[in-house]
């Protein structure tokens, strides 16, 4: 088989006559394109031209799985404590200790539910600190008045945070809004100063 095929017979012979019969170089541009596009459109066969595609390697679903987001259990209720004896560890772990809820509650989960072995611990390490800052709770109260609870869309304002990280943030600050909202407490702020203003003139 030839390693290169030409156009058929008639096209060809057709460029080969307005070139002279082939004899001399072409007389204009025009024809010196059309010869250069009968060479481009050659079709080329044989080994030497395929593509060599690789066996296909399916990949395992388990590599596109995002592991930052699966979620760690960090508390489990057992009946050997009670509530009241865990509200005191609890108030331990926040006041002398600086740990959240959740922090206090996995320490006591990963010593297997016993109150004392996890008192003696809480010293041994340091609590992660509060990851949001005044300028990230600012931006996130924001995206909440204009998003609503559209965590995605607020994440595009707080790309550095994870969507469980906006929601869990969000029911926190949901509870103790009226007291922790920077927004609300600088309106407050700002009423304040108009009714003020308005009562005793600028």
């Amino acid at each position: 088989m030839p390693s290169v095929m030409e156009k058929p017979s008639g096209i060809l012979s057709r460029s080969r006559a307005k070139a002279g019969g082939g004899a001399g170089p072409p007389h204009s541009e025009d024809e010196a394109s059309e010869d250069e596009h009968a060479h481009d459109s050659m079709i080329r066969v044989g080994a030497d031209y395929q593509a060599v595609i690789p066996d296909c390697k399916p990949e395992s679903p388990a590599r596109y799985s995002n592991k930052e987001l699966k979620g760690m259990l960090v508390w489990a209720p057992n009946h050997c404590v009670s509530d009241a004896k865990l509200d005191r560890y609890i108030a331990m772990a926040k006041d002398k200790h600086g740990y959240n809820i959740e922090q206090a509650l996995g320490m006591l989960l990963w010593h297997k539910h016993d109150v004392e072995k996890s008192l003696a611990d809480l010293a041994n390490f340091t609590p992660f600190p509060d990851e949001w800052t005044v300028e990230d709770k600012v931006l996130f109260e924001q995206a909440f008045s204009f998003h609503g609870k559209s965590f995605a869309r607020i994440q595009q304002m707080l790309p550095d945070k994870l969507i469980p990280s906006l929601v869990k943030y969000y029911y926190s600050w949901k509870k103790t809004r009226s007291r922790t909202s920077v927004m609300d407490r600088q309106a407050r702020r700002l009423l304040g100063r108009r009714d003020r203003d308005d009562r005793y003139g600028p």
